[in-house]
């Protein structure tokens, strides 16, 4: 099923070697002492994944995961039923820490691989099932992804992919906040220089467990946002079976606002309650598909 050398199957360009660095320092959804408590803090501000990790998708399956980060996806797809899955991630720091923490929860079943998802070094035809969630917008050339996905999915093989939106609040959001740190940037003459200052105040640590958002908006080499009909040109050589939007990123607020108080507090709830209804313009693309 593995071709070549996993570690580093083609030479990494600047720009994806900029992104392994961030990832690398800013391991997704933060530093944590306690891999149960990232889970369920994750679990709650990004509530959809309890939605989309299913038995119906992974059940049994062969599985290929694309950015397993600190290997809490790749946790819950085995909850949900896959045998046997292989995740992969471009940051060596965090495939080690999706590692220990997947031991920790004695977790079995799993392959781990450093690699580059734009040249997957895996034989095509050899899983019935592969997912990225929060992953492929910040790969330099996504549709050569898609591409590499959809050759090593079987025929029938279904994918599960999640995108960020735009023409929604938070990805208006988004936009204006990277532009404004590129003009800050200009002015200062110092690259990344919000984010080089988030991270001297302990962003995305231990002792400031809130995630990485703040820290990828503003240093992340790579972040694109898709419409629909964008969506749907990349992917079109799949069978699009679903494509729905989720979290407006309202409830997200609650960890940003120092007098939100915990999950089961008013304006928490409140916050839950605005995504609910706002759930149309959501900021992530949950697209499910099967290869043709």
């Amino acid at each position: 099923m593995l071709m070549g050398n996993t570690n580093s199957s083609t030479a990494l360009t600047d720009l994806k070697k900029g992104g392994r660095r961030f990832w690398n320092n800013n391991p997704c959804t933060g530093q944590w002492h306690d891999f149960q408590e990232q889970m369920e803090w994750l679990l709650d501000v990004e509530f959809y994944l309890n939605v989309i990790f299913t038995k119906e998708l992974f059940g049994d399956k062969t599985v290929l995961e694309i950015g397993c980060g600190q290997g809490i996806e790749t946790y819950m797809a085995k909850r949900a039923g896959a045998r046997q899955v292989f995740a992969m991630d471009i940051s060596d720091g965090s495939v080690r820490t999706a590692k220990s923490n997947l031991k920790s929860g004695s977790v079995t079943g799993v392959d781990f691989l450093v690699g580059d998802a734009e040249t997957l070094p895996i034989a095509s035809n050899s899983f019935d099932m592969a997912y990225s969630i929060g992953v492929l917008h910040h790969t330099p050339d996504t549709s050569k992804t898609l591409a590499e996905l959809h050759r090593v999915l079987r025929p029938g093989g279904k994918a599960l992919i999640m995108l960020y939106a735009k023409n929604n609040p938070k990805g208006v959001a988004v936009r204006v906040c990277r532009a404004l740190s590129s003009l800050i940037d200009k002015v200062v003459r110092r690259e990344y220089f919000l984010y080089q200052w988030l991270r001297r105040r302990g962003a995305g640590t231990a002792d400031d467990p809130q995630g990485t958002g703040l820290l990828e908006l503003f240093g992340c080499p790579v972040l694109k946002m898709y419409s629909k009909s964008e969506i749907k040109q990349l992917f079109s050589s799949f069978e699009i079976q679903s494509l729905k939007l989720y979290e407006p990123g309202f409830y997200r607020l609650k960890d940003f606002l120092l007098f939100a108080g915990d999950k089961n507090s008013i304006i928490a709830k409140s916050l839950a309650g605005i995504d609910r209804i706002m759930a149309p313009f959501g900021f992530y693309w949950v697209i499910k598909v099967e290869k043709k």
